[in-house]
């Protein structure tokens, strides 16, 4: 036994005598890089997670996976045509295409250098577009037949809405890589590209978003149209976006006894308060940025005088009551609406609405400018989904002919006249531009 542990301790000598200097320099080192690894790491980490950006985003409403916001929807894939800034179609997933002379049929000729996010090369029988009254022809691997019953001009810009495969596999910058489900409504949507993950979650109110901003679920809330319930709190900065495709207007029932007066909608228009005077003022239904817009028209500046002058002679005046239905995010404007409508000799009570009402005497209303000029669905005398009740033969057959003409320069006449009788026969005064607000936490 004394012999078996001398020996050991022989052989451990020998080999530290031969090794020591190697064994200690290794822990030394070992120790070295195990203390600067302690440093490095942290901020290694923080490097990568600046590589790549990771935001979190509340978005109010209740959507279901088909129906999610074009926000993401315009991310993770492309029409066949884009829209350019003026309304115009151009280039998409289609790199061009023709129109027969009676503009009934588009070809269009898919992009060859297109792929899904899944690397499979786009073709044509991958494109499933369902119009109603509109035919669909594979012509071949690159090319697609559409042949209308009508001539219908903004055809180009109807096509302009993402396309998609199964499960949301686009072609745009971003991927779909998690969506998540709350029943039948989507909870939450995670898309990414090759340096940014953005997740957004919905939630069924605005109070809601701004409770997970404040516990830090979320990074921001997004398109907010009013900010009176957002806390004053250092730690929130508020962020507006005017939106030059969306305005504010004040839609009037036609057909109403009291309103079926042109002069009694124009003496109102002249008394509604407080238009913007900036760029924020919208005198017409056609964008200030599209090529068929028209600056000439009767801009309804307040002008009491004038709305008094209008309203003289009117034996209906006397005994006249109106109501204003509108949302509770404009309920501040109605009410100075109203207030400004009693001051002329009209009073006016106003009713706050949670759905779009199918009767009303006003409405004050958002609305979502179309990229083409063609108004048909908004103003034509056949439509249901003519708000305001109008009936104006000359501007029905404006209307008709505007969707039909080819020529854009003579479409941009037509839509010039169009706007001109329409504001001279006013169903709505045009207020300003929608506003909406981002609220982060600093």
């Amino acid at each position: 036994m004394l012999k078996s542990l001398r020996f050991a301790w022989w052989l451990i000598k020998a080999f530290n005598l031969r090794h020591g200097k190697t064994i200690i320099w290794t822990i030394v080192i070992s120790v070295f890089i195990f203390l600067a690894g302690l440093k490095i790491l942290p901020k290694l980490s923080a490097v990568i997670k600046t590589s790549r950006q990771f935001s979190t985003i509340a978005m109010v409403g209740k959507v279901r996976p088909s129906e999610l916001p074009a926000t993401i929807l315009d991310k993770l894939g492309l029409g066949l045509t884009q829209i350019d800034e003026s309304g115009r179609a151009i280039p998409g997933l289609a790199q061009s295409w023709t129109v027969s002379e009676d503009g009934k049929s588009y070809i269009f000729n898919l992009d060859k250098s297109k792929t899904w996010h899944d690397g499979i090369p786009l073709s044509a029988k991958d494109i499933n577009i369902a119009i109603e009254h509109v035919q669909t022809e594979v012509v071949d691997n690159r090319t697609i037949k559409f042949t209308l019953e009508q001539p219908f001009v903004p055809f180009p810009t109807v096509l302009s809405k993402p396309l998609f495969k199964s499960r949301l596999i686009g072609t745009g910058n971003f991927r779909l890589k998690r969506l998540n489900q709350n029943g039948e409504f989507t909870d939450s949507v995670v898309i990414e590209d090759g340096t940014k993950t953005e997740i957004y979650k919905f939630y069924p109110s605005s109070a809601d978003a701004i409770t997970a901003l404040k516990l830090g679920e979320v990074d921001e809330v997004r398109d907010l149209i009013s900010i009176e319930d957002v806390p004053k709190v250092s730690q929130f900065e508020i962020k507006p976006e005017r939106h030059l495709d969306r305005y504010l207007a004040v839609l009037f029932n036609t057909q109403d006894k009291l309103l079926a007066e042109k002069s009694v909608r124009q003496a109102l228009a002249y008394a509604i308060p407080n238009k913007p005077r900036d760029e924020n003022r919208v005198i017409s239904p056609i964008s200030k940025s599209s090529w068929a817009y028209n600056p000439h028209v009767k801009p309804y500046n307040w002008d009491i005088p004038q709305a008094k002058e209008l309203l003289k002679g009117l034996e209906e005046i006397g005994s006249a009551k109106l109501e204003i239905s509108t949302f509770l995010p404009y309920l501040s404007r109605a009410e100075e609406i109203a207030a400004a409508w009693a001051d002329l000799g009209i009073p006016t009570s106003v009713k706050v609405t949670l759905v779009l009402p199918t009767e009303f005497q006003v409405l004050i209303t958002g609305q979502q400018i179309p990229a083409d000029p063609d108004q048909y669905v908004f103003w034509h005398s056949t439509q249901s989904t003519n708000l305001a009740k109008y009936a104006n033969p000359k501007v029905d057959k404006l209307l008709e002919n505007g969707r039909e003409t080819l020529n854009e320069d003579k479409r941009q006449e037509i839509y010039r006249d169009f706007q001109r009788f329409l504001l001279e026969d006013p169903p709505a005064v045009f207020l300003g531009h929608i506003t909406t607000y981002s609220i982060f936490r600093k």
